[in-house]
């Protein structure tokens, strides 16, 4: 029996294995992945894969098989590429013109209809590398052929799609879908600003969090694609001379310097504080929250915004947008008071016309505490210095940082979890993986605040973990 083809799939090559099926289900599973083979002439592959074919109905099996395949592909690229949700197609150039939108919205169908058009890059997942080259995804398309059944897997070719061009792929341009049944015959493609456009590119990202400056490469992606584009369509077929002017070399993806300023050790905030202090602003003192990474952005009125991307305790991502004096607090919260973050808004914003400048500051400070914006206490990270592998009892960790032969450390019970909610974390105040260990281990937080904290600060003292403010 014929093996099963190896499929490229986001950079990687993915060896696909029959396991129990018979020889017919053998050749339709590789008519079906036919147009995805790795090529001669393809580059060698960042990961090599496996991935099985699971058992039950050929239907079923093949569109788990999609996903698994997918799966894969986007765990092993964690961290390396911009993988977006999205369909794409490429035109004689290797320009591709991606389309972004949810399950459900009609990226499959919008791809299939553009496809007869241009080359099929993908229906699913459209992996960008650093400099904007595009790796190709050409899976399967998931049509519904019986509403009653799975839905069929067919491979481009079946469907009459475009091949790649020969040159080499690089994003040319990012579309948002917005289908109106029975709106216009005509698609309007508009140009859509990215502070809006936002929230919707990083719902649809996997793994964003994980990457190095992750707004500041979608805004460098954007920048490089002459900005993104919306279209509002009623029927799919209309599209493809809608997007054609889409399809055009893009310009360099450029990286603006960053625009948070670098994290401190949280131990040289004190001069600032103290200065603030010295100044008549005694009080609670304000810091930045831990976040991935933060932007400057304009709106629609013009106004400056600050998006933030921060991370979760339990390692996902929130993004935030601030407006109106927010972005003024957010960037003088290094440790200052109340009173000196109300400065700090007057000398940006100006005296307001009414009322008492430092009263609406608390109000506003409150509201970006409770959203996890701003912070009373520093927040704690692992160590970039620091390799460390989960293990069956919790986890071991070794400061590379320590001179001589440092000595891992085994961290098991609650040193284990604690160390869990830190790493898993990226960036968290104390109070923060106080409620995380507190929930674990179903107990009152107020029963462990003394112990995390103390716990915190032995694995400062080892080198394994840093209190910093962002």
């Amino acid at each position: 029996m014929p093996p099963l083809p190896l499929v490229a799939a986001l950079g990687c090559a993915v060896r696909l294995e029959a396991g129990s099926r018979p020889p017919g289900e053998v050749a339709a599973i590789s008519r079906a992945w036919g147009d995805a083979t790795v090529g001669g002439a393809d580059p060698l592959p960042a990961r090599h894969l496996s991935v099985t074919v699971g058992e039950g109905p050929l239907e079923a099996a093949l569109a788990g098989l999609s996903q698994a395949v997918t799966l894969a592909a986007i765990e092993a690229r964690r961290g390396e590429l911009w993988m977006l949700h999205a369909g794409a197609v490429a035109d004689e150039h290797g320009n591709v013109v991606a389309i972004v939108g949810p399950s459900g919205r009609g990226k499959t169908t919008a791809t299939r209809a553009l496809g007869a058009h241009f080359g099929y890059v993908t229906d699913e997942t459209l992996a960008v590398a650093p400099d904007g080259t595009v790796l190709p995804y050409r899976k399967p398309l998931s049509i519904i052929e019986d509403a009653a059944a799975d839905k069929a897997q067919r491979s481009a070719s079946e469907l009459g799609l475009g091949p790649l061009p020969p040159a080499a792929l690089r994003l040319s341009a990012i579309v948002l879908l917005d289908r109106v049944p029975g709106g216009s015959d005509e698609p309007v493609v508009t140009p859509f600003p990215l502070v809006e456009a936002l929230p919707e590119l990083v719902e649809q990202t996997s793994y964003l969090g994980e990457l190095p400056e992750p707004l500041t490469r979608i805004a460098a992606h954007a920048a490089a694609v002459g900005g993104i584009h919306r279209v509002t369509y009623s029927e799919a077929i209309d599209l493809a001379s809608a997007l054609a002017p889409l399809f055009r070399a893009p310009g360099e993806v450029v990286l603006a310097p960053s625009f948070a300023a670098p994290a401190r050790d949280a131990d040289d905030t004190a001069d600032t504080a103290d200065a603030g202090d010295a100044a008549g602003t005694a009080g609670t003192r304000w810091f930045r929250a831990a976040h991935l990474d933060a932007i400057g952005l304009t709106g629609a009125d013009g106004g400056q915004r600050i998006a933030l991307l921060q991370p979760d305790v339990d390692g996902g991502a929130t993004l935030r947008i601030l407006d109106g004096i927010g972005p003024a607090l957010w960037r003088a919260a290094d440790g200052r008071a109340a009173t000196a973050l109300a400065a700090a808004v007057v000398a940006e914003h100006g005296t307001p016309p009414e009322g008492d400048a430092e009263v609406a500051v608390q109000a506003a400070v409150r509201a970006l505490a409770d959203e996890g914006v701003l912070a009373t206490d520093a927040s704690w990270r692992v160590r970039d210095d620091v390799a460390w592998t989960q293990s069956d009892e919790g986890a071991v960790a070794l400061a590379l940082s320590r001179a001589g032969s440092p000595e891992p450390v085994a961290l098991e019970g609650t040193a284990g979890a604690i160390w869990m909610a830190l790493a898993t974390a990226r960036g968290a105040s104390e109070r923060a993986i106080v409620r995380v260990v507190a929930d674990g281990a179903d107990v009152a937080a107020d029963e462990i605040t003394a112990d995390v904290a103390a716990f915190l600060r032995s694995l400062r003292d080892r080198g394994l973990a840093q209190r910093f403010a962002p």
